[in-house]
Parts: C-alpha cells; sequence; structure tokens
C-alpha cells in the first residue's frame, strides 16, 4: 500500500487524491479482515474484488448510515487503480481489479430554472462599462440562451465562434 502511495505522489497526484487512495485502502483491508481473506497480494483475485464492491454496497460508515453512491464510486475508483498498479509494476501477474464495474450516478436535471425576471436582475448586476463585466454579461447570455453547461461554455475557443451564422460549436 504504501509503494502505491509513493507511486501515486510520484506522478503528481495531489495529497487529497492520494489520501483518498488512503482511504480506499483501509476500507478494502476492513473487507478483507471481515471476510477473513489472507491479507496477502495472493489473495487479491478478481473475485475478491467484486466481493468488495459488493460488501461496499452494504458496508456502513462510522456515523451507521450506508455508504453515499459518490462515496462508493470514489473508493471503488481507487480499487481499481491500485489493482492496475499491482498488475504494472509486476506484483500480480493480471489486474485483480478487472472485475469491479462502477456504478453509474444517475443524471439530474438541474434544481431550479431562472424565471424571466430573475434573469433580468441577474444580467444588469455586471457593470458591462469594464471589460470584465462585459465579459460576464456576455457569459450569462450565452448561458441563458443556449443552454449550453458551464464547462461547455468555458472550453469554448475563439475558432468555436461563427459570428456571421450567429454560431457556436459546443
Amino acid at each position: 500500500i504504501e509503494a502505491f502511495i509513493a507511486y501515486a505522489q510520484g506522478l503528481g497526484r495531489s495529497r487529497q487524491t492520494t489520501e483518498r487512495h488512503r482511504t480506499a485502502l483501509k476500507l478494502f483491508r476492513r473487507y478483507l479482515a471481515e471476510t477473513g481473506v489472507a491479507d496477502a497480494l495472493a489473495a487479491l483475485t478478481p473475485h475478491v474484488m467484486a466481493g468488495f464492491q459488493g460488501w461496499l454496497y452494504q458496508a456502513r460508515s462510522r456515523y451507521r448510515r450506508p455508504y453515499m453512491l459518490k462515496s462508493q464510486i470514489i473508493t471503488l475508483n481507487s480499487i481499481q487503480v491500485f489493482g492496475h498498479f499491482l498488475a504494472a509494476t509486476g506484483k500480480l501477474l493480471h489486474d485483480p481489479a478487472e472485475a469491479i464495474r462502477l456504478p453509474r450516478e444517475p443524471k439530474r436535471l438541474p434544481g431550479t430554472i431562472l424565471t424571466p425576471a430573475e434573469m433580468k436582475k441577474l444580467l444588469a448586476q455586471p457593470d458591462t462599462a469594464t471589460v470584465l463585466g462585459f465579459r460576464d454579461r456576455t457569459l450569462y447570455e450565452v448561458l441563458y440562451s443556449t443552454g449550453i453547461r458551464i464547462t461547455e461554455a468555458i472550453r469554448l475557443r475563439v475558432l468555436d465562434v461563427n459570428l456571421d451564422q450567429r454560431t457556436l460549436f459546443v
């Protein structure tokens, strides 16, 4: 485990990511202890990894609540990365985490949509006499009139804008 954490740090992973890996591996060791699986590399088979996924679904946090789906996904992802590490470094012949399939989060629509009056109020906020204010108002108008996501707007490049046809390529 420590070799894996050092490997992740060597790849430039953030402290938060390495701590997330460490927490996931603590849960994995808890699973191994509770199920009586030997805490040895040879015991890490795809069957054991798949069992961990089922165990995690049933497990309770220290607050006696089931783990949220997002927490399960993050934990399982860390275990997958650990399995890939074991195979890539030759510690195991095959990736034991190949049996893990990450659950999908349900897609959710936005909870609230601004009314036209609220949008007018929002558009009146930026000071369009300044460059930043003009930029902000333009961004608000693009988001509201096109319905694109914020991340899609952030990724827009000058080449994606066609003023002649009045279109954006998202």
